[in-house]
């Protein structure tokens, strides 16, 4: 069974305060309200936080190199890297010189 965290007890402890302020003192339930809601946005942030390796920079940047890498590994090597013939060339062209350059025609 997974234990309560001490943020989940003050998150618990607070929705227990803001409760019972509701019920003797309307005015204060709100202030409880606001600490409530802060811990719960903390405990949302912490909830977050546990699988940093989304947010990581260094770690997106080494998924996107083993991606690129395995793409260049399945036969896409020698991408085209000469410009069109004109500008406004067609598609239908285009794809048609690329299919003679891979040997699919």
């Amino acid at each position: 069974m997974p234990r309560v965290t001490p943020l989940g007890w003050a998150l618990v402890a607070a929705i227990v305060a803001t409760v019972l302020l509701a019920l003797v003192a309307p005015g204060a339930a709100l202030v409880a309200a606001v600490v409530l809601a802060l811990i719960a946005m903390a405990a949302a942030a912490d909830g977050f936080t546990r699988n940093a390796g989304w947010f990581d920079v260094g770690t997106a940047s080494d998924r996107k190199r083993e991606a690129l890498s395995h793409r260049l590994k399945l036969g896409r090597r020698r991408w085209e890297n000469t410009a069109p013939d004109h500008a406004d060339e067609p598609a239908d062209v285009i794809w048609a010189r690329e299919r003679e350059r891979r040997g699919l025609r």
